[in-house]
């Protein structure tokens, strides 16, 4: 259901940013922003020890969303602090029985829109969580950590007012969590680097002060 709801979310958001009748669209040095974002991602983890990769997830498909504020440095360069949140549970993964992840990256961030219009590229470096746990056979592991994330997006804004703009996006999350203790679910733990990657296509709304 939930996926299915992502999906038509898309598509409307997609047509309406296509078809956006506002023409005009000015991003004046010291203006504001703030955009709510919501979409569907892709993501993956891995676990390697000292021997190697130690467990894959294969791909994992969630739900993504976040929040922006930005100011305008100038027509084409924007400067924000930005948060970003996944979360998925397969129930039938091809590897494990189950598989539930959650992550959080949050920092500031660059846009530079290159024409001076509504196509943009973003960059984020910050701090996030990952929480990511597996089951197989009765037996669980599981890290909560935290780390270095970064994210970079490429998406096109069309003004639909002076104050509103709709919008979509790709994006694409790297969180890196080194030295997490894994549980191996029968009272000991070991040391253990945890990547996680997903890609993302957002949809937006975006309010212009």
């Amino acid at each position: 259901m939930l996926r299915a709801y992502l999906i038509v979310l898309l598509t409307v958001g997609l047509a309406i940013t296509a078809t956006g009748a506002y023409a005009e669209y000015d991003r004046p040095a010291g203006s504001l922003t703030a955009a709510f974002h919501l979409g569907v991602g892709w993501g993956n983890a891995t676990v390697d020890d000292s021997g190697g990769t130690v467990a894959d997830s294969g791909a994992l498909t969630g739900a993504m969303w976040g929040f922006r504020i930005n100011r305008a440095l100038s027509n084409i360069v924007t400067f924000g602090i930005d948060y970003v949140g996944y979360a998925s549970v397969e129930d039938n993964p091809e590897i494990f029985d189950r598989i539930e992840s959650q992550f959080w990256v949050i920092g500031p961030s660059l846009s530079w829109y290159p024409a001076a219009g509504g196509f943009f590229l973003k960059g984020l470096v910050g701090w996030g969580g990952v929480d990511f746990r597996v089951e197989q056979d009765d037996v669980a592991a599981r890290t909560n950590e935290d780390g270095m994330g970064l994210a970079g997006s490429i998406g096109y804004e069309r003004p639909i007012s002076v104050s509103l703009s709709l919008g979509a996006q790709l994006d694409y999350v790297w969180m890196n969590v080194n030295e997490v203790l894994v549980s191996d679910g029968i009272g000991g733990r070991e040391e253990a680097d945890f990547l996680f990657q997903t890609w993302g296509l957002n949809v937006f709304i975006m309010f212009n002060y």
